[in-house]
């Protein structure tokens, strides 16, 4: 394309833009011009967020092709020290292009040699061949940039693909994309960075909540709705929380405690009240109901694996529940706290702020649960087993009658061979008697 433009005189003729000339060989290090940071510190956050995204996002497409792992720490310090020494040489910010990476690829490069071979051509062009590039059009650099984007292009199918999995990550797509082609690049990149901020406090804010129930007679706690053959223990809720518990979502918190396990402090306090204007003794009814069943003095087993951190409001709000429900006789215990959870508390204990005892944390879901029995020393037989567990019990009992069938016959059979035994015997003394009698007789 060179050598047409160059023939026919497109940039005289048709005033078509080239490249224009070229400087060979290297440029003098110079330190860069600080003068000019404040005006280019927009733009360059916007290319520093590009290239970091873009260079992880093509280094984790290969290595993932050829079974490798990436250390993205070690991809940002090479990336850095590339820029700063560029920066001396008045290059251009470096990027992966998706493109010429996967053609390198499908050609066999895997090893930096073929990177050096790379560079080698590209120092060529510096010393000697850049007047050669002189009438190349700029369309044609146009048309290489486009061609190299061409996966960027493609990526608009993901759309679909992003509102059937999550449609809060379909929607920072769309606000980033719309905010760069209204804006700019670096202005719409703020925005985008921002939105997704706030998607990830919506996230935390509808954290999910779940009741816990047992797998037959294991130790295993999993969700109700999610699994098949479980079964609830008596007298005891499980709930579980996923996500971080701090100020904004402690409301939450309260309320999906209250209607998994059917308790609600407030409502009882109301119904206690009530009882005693109709001048009724609490001890008479002091039970609470759910779904038909009424029980004495539940207890409520919150299980805080999944309970990433706690600010101080969260850890006040889990202490005032264990309180509040203690207030109308509901025991509240604290299952599976991380490290770093329970030094909360502990600190907040510290700092006089509440108190409690030592005696509502427990280091698993099933520990929690039996203590809750203590006349028992695992859960109650009343809990369904699983078909599987009722099978093994009848091939057990089973497995028992036939033992004992077994002893019996084998016993039997003893006792029958030792009668047998002695009748021999006894024959036999007295064939021998017989013969001792005939003997004198014929000598007599």
């Amino acid at each position: 394309m060179t050598g047409i433009s160059y023939a026919s005189n497109l940039e005289k003729m048709f005033h078509v833009p080239v490249v224009g000339e070229i400087p060979t060989g290297f440029p003098k290090p110079t330190a860069p011009e600080m003068s000019l940071f404040p005006d280019m510190i927009g733009e360059t956050i916007a290319i520093a967020i590009v290239a970091w995204v873009l260079n992880i996002g093509i280094a984790e497409i290969l290595a993932k092709k050829h079974d490798q792992e990436i250390d993205a720490d070690q991809e940002l310090v090479a990336l850095g020290s590339a820029h700063v020494f560029g920066s001396f040489f008045s290059c251009f910010p470096g990027c992966n292009a998706l493109a010429r990476s996967l053609v390198q690829e499908n050609m066999g490069g895997v090893t930096q040699l073929a990177g050096l071979f790379s560079c080698t051509i590209v120092l060529v062009v510096m010393l000697w061949l850049g007047p050669l590039l002189y009438a190349l059009p700029n369309s044609v650099l146009a048309a290489i940039i486009l061609v190299c984007l061409k996966g960027m292009y493609l990526q608009y199918y993901d759309l679909k693909l992003l509102w059937s999995v999550s449609k809060l990550d379909w929607l920072v797509w769309l606000v980033t994309w719309l905010a760069v082609c209204l804006t700019d690049v670096d202005i719409g990149l703020g925005i985008g960075v921002t939105f997704n901020l706030l998607t990830l406090i919506a996230r935390t804010q509808l954290a999910p909540a779940a009741a816990l129930a047992q797998a037959g007679r294991s130790e295993v706690y999993r969700d109700s709705e999610l699994y098949e053959k479980l079964s609830e223990p008596d007298d005891v809720k499980v709930f579980k929380f996923t996500g971080p518990l701090y100020y904004t979502n402690k409301l939450r918190f309260k309320s999906k405690l209250a209607v998994l396990t059917g308790v609600e402090p407030k409502a009882i306090k109301k119904r206690i009240k009530k009882q005693a204007k109709r001048k009724l003794k609490v001890s008479e009814d002091s039970s609470w109901s759910d779904s038909g069943r009424s029980f004495s003095k539940p207890c409520i087993v919150i299980d805080c694996s999944a309970i990433s951190d706690v600010d101080l409001i969260g850890a006040k709000t889990l202490i005032g529940v264990v309180q509040d429900y203690a207030a109308v006789d509901v025991s509240v215990v604290l299952a599976v706290c991380l490290e770093h959870v329970f030094k909360q508390l502990q600190r907040l204990r510290t700092s006089g702020m509440t108190m409690f005892s030592d005696s509502i944390f427990f280091p698993t879901v099933h520990d929690a649960v039996t203590s809750s029995y203590p006349q028992h020393k695992e859960v109650p037989l009343t809990v369904m087993h699983d078909q599987a567990g009722a099978v093994s019990e009848v091939a057990a009992a089973e497995n028992g009658i036939k033992g004992r069938r077994k002893q019996e016959n084998e016993k039997n059979t003893s006792s029958n061979i030792e009668k047998e035994k002695g009748a021999n015997e006894r024959g036999v003394i007295s064939t021998t008697n017989k013969y001792e009698d005939d003997e004198t007789h014929l000598y007599m």
